[in-house]
């Protein structure tokens, strides 16, 4: 019995303890579908069908045969898919719990240590950047994924300042950061740093925020930026702005490769991929495990070109490493017609 196997049964027989608590049977279903999870001899992978609900409806119920009418199946291949969506739901549950937990355990040290890391490397802040780091790599280790580096020569050296770029297709992909193995800063967007714990957080390491829509707040940002790179510290950011519902990416900002230009440093795209997999847009919690990669393209240089030519080159390479599927179609130029 798999330790995922204890925790979905843990899970469904709790809902089902509480429904039954509160006197609403029927409202625990979210996750268990109305089923009975019991300990058999395949450890809680057998469920009981709905027939006497069904006869107590006055309807027929083909549950023992496998039949799908009404959306209750009991063998087959539509149990396991109820099935794989219960593990999906317990996964992100208890993901979510220890996310919480860890996010409290580290918040206690960085407090104690702000006034101290904030007198003597008031800059860099390198101490909450190390605690950063493991906040990150901890919950994607605790879902048994280790995201698989493809490029990693490609990473500058750990004292050189730079702009990471990446396509943003999931909430998991900040984690992703975690496992680069620098210093490094977030731009991220005002809601996620008025968040307790983790935004107190955030504010204490220094990432920048930015307020959508704002252009006073826009332009604060984009000196927070200029200013983060001067200290030698890297930025991190999602050009993109927001995440991809379809994997495919959206139109840049050009807030990364305009800071870039400005203060010489190199920009370094990044693909990743299995994110959306893992936690889609639509969805507030992990809903299954998947392996992740992240594929480190080479630093372009920002010295030789433009802001547009640094975008359309990070833009290019990022691309390079998605599906063919899910990058943009070639341009293709109208021919002319003949006279």
């Amino acid at each position: 019995c798999s330790f995922w196997t204890l925790v979905e049964a843990t899970a469904c027989k709790s809902l089902e303890f509480l429904a039954l608590w509160k006197g609403k049977e029927k409202r625990h279903g979210r996750f268990c579908r109305h089923r009975r999870w019991s300990w058999n001899e395949d450890r809680a992978r057998c469920c009981e069908s709905r027939v006497q609900t069904e006869q107590r409806q006055g309807g027929s119920s083909d549950a023992k045969a496998g039949g799908s009418e009404g959306g209750w199946v009991c063998a087959g291949e539509g149990a396991e898919n109820k099935r794989k969506k219960t593990i999906g739901g317990v996964i992100g549950v208890y993901w979510a719990v220890f996310v919480a937990l860890w996010a409290l355990l580290l918040y206690i040290p960085m407090l104690i240590l702000h006034p101290f890391v904030k007198a003597f490397d008031g800059r860099k802040r390198r101490v909450h950047d190390f605690i950063s780091r493991y906040f990150l790599k901890v919950p994607l280790l605790a879902m048994g994924v280790r995201p698989k580096f493809i490029g990693r020569e490609n990473l500058p050296p750990a004292d050189e300042a730079v702009v990471y770029v990446a396509n943003h297709q999931s909430f998991l992909d900040i984690f992703c950061f975690g496992f680069i193995g620098v210093h490094h800063k977030f731009v991220s967007k005002i809601e996620i740093l008025r968040l307790p714990v983790i935004g107190n957080a955030m504010t204490m390491k220094g990432d920048v925020a930015l307020l959508r829509g704002n252009r006073k707040s826009q332009l604060k940002t984009y000196k927070d930026m200029l200013n983060t790179l001067k200290t030698g510290s890297s930025l991190a950011i999602f050009p993109e702005g927001t995440r991809s519902e379809d994997g495919r990416m959206r139109k840049f900002s050009s807030g990364a490769f305009k800071a870039a230009k400005a203060t010489g440093v190199r920009v370094v795209p990044m693909t990743i991929l299995g994110t959306r997999e893992a936690m889609p847009t639509s969805t507030l919690l992990p809903i299954r495990r998947h392996s992740i990669t992240v594929v480190v393209h080479k630093p372009l240089d920002s010295t030789t070109r433009t802001e547009q030519e640094l975008s359309d080159a990070a833009r290019q390479a990022i691309q390079s490493g998605l599906p063919p599927a899910l990058r943009d179609a070639p341009e293709t130029t109208p021919l002319k017609e003949a006279e």
